[in-house]
């Protein structure tokens, strides 16, 4: 079944790519965040790197192919920013209109959602099977390259979301008192009675990890934060608890 998938989407992709051309030079590509620029740097290894967009500068997205953001909701500044260039509001790939989201205020809709999807490394796995296509069509030139990346991360992905589960499983219903990702206790089941970590405290432009192997070491962190908060509860419960990740 999963090479009956790969088959089509590679033919897909064969299709879009001679659909879009030949294009004549690596693109360039700017990224709103770290957490983004960490996911497209992986699939654009080989052809060129993306450019990281900390601050909202106008200047910055001139000449831009592509602006890869989560979208106006999020990150409003940036939205600003876009309005005064219409070239590069025209190349945006907004991923808040294709990966689900959490509310920012659990069961308040009317606050926004929460933009840090890329927490839950399933969702991340969404951008990435979104953001492929859309960096061949820009430049079909490299498309065996982008396949390449794409399968990769997909894998390390996959195989951190298993170690996740795995390790969690054994708490899902469990409440457990933190500050903690509700990416993280929503993917798990884990309900964390202190409501969840902010949706601005640790916002957009703030996560730090710069490679995929700090970005995968980030999550499997915070997987052992909450982990060992409900070892603490177990514990006390007399239970017994898995090993680290």
């Amino acid at each position: 079944m999963k090479g009956a998938l790969r088959a089509t989407r590679i033919a897909a992709m064969l299709a879009l790519a001679a659909w879009a051309g030949l294009s004549q030079a690596a693109p360039r590509v700017v990224v709103s965040n770290s957490a983004l620029h960490t996911l497209v740097s992986a699939l654009m290894s080989g052809v060129a790197k993306p450019e990281l967009l900390p601050d909202a500068e106008p200047a910055r997205l001139i000449g831009a192919d592509m602006v890869v953001w989560v979208g106006p909701e999020a990150e409003q500044a940036l939205a600003k920013a876009l309005q005064q260039v219409p070239s590069a509001h025209r190349r945006t790939v907004t991923l808040a209109r294709y990966v689900p989201m959490l509310d920012a205020t659990p069961g308040r809709p009317e606050a926004g959602k929460d933009p840090r999807f890329w927490l839950d490394p399933r969702l991340a796995k969404v951008a990435v099977d979104y953001l492929t296509p859309q960096l061949v069509k820009l430049d079909p030139d490299h498309f065996e390259t982008y396949l390449d990346n794409e399968l990769r991360l997909r894998t390390k992905l996959r195989k951190l979301d298993a170690e996740v589960s795995g390790r969690l499983s054994p708490y899902r219903g469990h409440r457990v008192s933190g500050n903690f990702s509700r990416y993280l206790t929503h993917r798990v089941g884990v309900i964390a009675t202190a409501g969840g970590e902010s949706a601005t405290g640790a916002g957009t432009a703030s996560l730090g990890p710069r490679t995929t192997e700090e970005y995968l070491a980030f999550l499997e962190q915070r997987a052992n934060a909450l982990a060992e908060a409900c070892q603490e509860v177990q514990t006390a419960q007399g239970g017994e608890l898995p090993t680290r990740l």
